[in-house]
């Protein structure tokens, strides 16, 4: 039991390490789907898909998509205003379920499609948004964690938070 104990101890001392490790990966996801959008089709290209595929609020909405995906990313990866980011992040994956991704099933598959004349990877399937969902929410309940600026601007402003 020696043994079983020490390793609870040790994993007990490391939570720490959680948040960032779940930071980085959302945050990786959410630049690299951002900055196609940002910089590559533009916001206002996604803004026309959304419209086409009848998206409500699409108009409103798609522009502000590509920046909270890429710019919230960046901040969730540096714990910056994570709580604010991971909010609006978790209504980007409510939306990408409901008017997206719900009707092609829970699952996720992958097929290469013809689109335009050209090969292209289509995923689809509701489970890696539900998992991305399920990661912004987290973030949004329980912060950022001790390893992020949130925590040393709280720190600085407001003193250490209460256990």
């Amino acid at each position: 039991m020696g043994l079983v104990k020490r390793l609870l101890e040790f994993l007990d001392r490391q939570q720490t390490w959680a948040p960032v490790f779940l930071r980085a990966v959302i945050a990786a996801t959410f630049i690299i789907h951002g900055y196609g959008k940002v910089f590559d089709r533009g916001a206002s290209a996604v803004t026309e898909g959304f419209v086409k595929m009848g998206i409500p609020l699409a108009a409103q909405l798609g522009p502000l998509v590509p920046y909270v995906e890429f710019v919230g990313g960046i901040c969730v990866g540096l714990g910056l205003l994570t709580r604010l980011a991971a909010l609006m992040q978790s209504g980007v994956m409510v939306f990408a379920i409901a008017f997206v991704h719900f009707k092609q099933g829970y699952a996720m598959s992958a097929a290469i499609v013809d689109q335009g004349g050209k090969s292209v990877a289509r995923a689809q399937g509701w489970e890696w948004q539900a998992l991305l969902l399920a990661g912004c929410l987290t973030l949004f309940f329980t912060g950022a964690g001790r390893l992020s600026l949130d925590h040393l601007i709280r720190k600085k402003l407001v003193g250490p938070p209460r256990a």
